[in-house]
């Protein structure tokens, strides 16, 4: 999934000739970094992998005002953070408020919701948020649903039109 999103953001870039698939690419980028101690094996669970809280405290210093976790500006008046990317922990209902600030938010790229909890649950999405906030993020590269229950979709979603990754796992439309 890393891998996907790396190339939905353009941060993989295929050198003319090479003959090579995009993931491939990705592939050799994430064992670079794991082989230099940026990603280590989840103790959790062997499948996944996780950044050491040092790498991860200097990759949010590095990445500024493009990047936050909603859950950190709880409050904040965010009117003058200019961020690209978003990732938030999904709630049993996410609602409107939660994301009033990205009514404010110009040039959003990423909209990740984040699960800690079972991915069984069943966890909800308001309507609102769905058919007036997200078409109206024209830049999205990176529209994750993943873990909501979603009955429906606005045909307005096809007019994203730098859409490059659709996440809808785990979405029961």
């Amino acid at each position: 999934q890393l891998i996907l999103l790396w190339m939905a953001e353009g941060l993989i870039q295929q050198p003319p000739e090479a003959n090579r698939q995009m993931e491939d690419l990705g592939h050799d980028y994430f064992q670079e970094l794991l082989c230099r101690s940026l990603f280590q094996k989840a103790s959790e669970n062997s499948s996944r992998y996780v950044m050491h809280d040092l790498v991860t405290d200097l990759a949010q210093w590095a990445a500024g005002n493009t990047c936050f976790r909603l859950e950190d500006k709880k409050g904040d008046n965010l009117q003058s953070v200019c961020f690209r990317h978003s990732s938030f922990i999904i709630g049993h209902y996410d609602g409107v408020q939660k994301f009033e600030a990205f009514r404010e938010v110009k040039r959003l790229r990423t909209f990740l919701p984040l699960s800690l909890s079972d991915p069984g649950w069943i966890r909800y999405l308001a309507r609102t948020v769905i058919f007036d906030l997200l078409p109206q993020m024209q830049y999205l590269r990176v529209l994750s649903l993943n873990g909501y229950r979603v009955t429906e979709l606005p045909d307005s979603i096809g007019n994203l039109k730098y859409l490059r990754y659709l996440d809808l796992s785990y979405t029961r439309i």
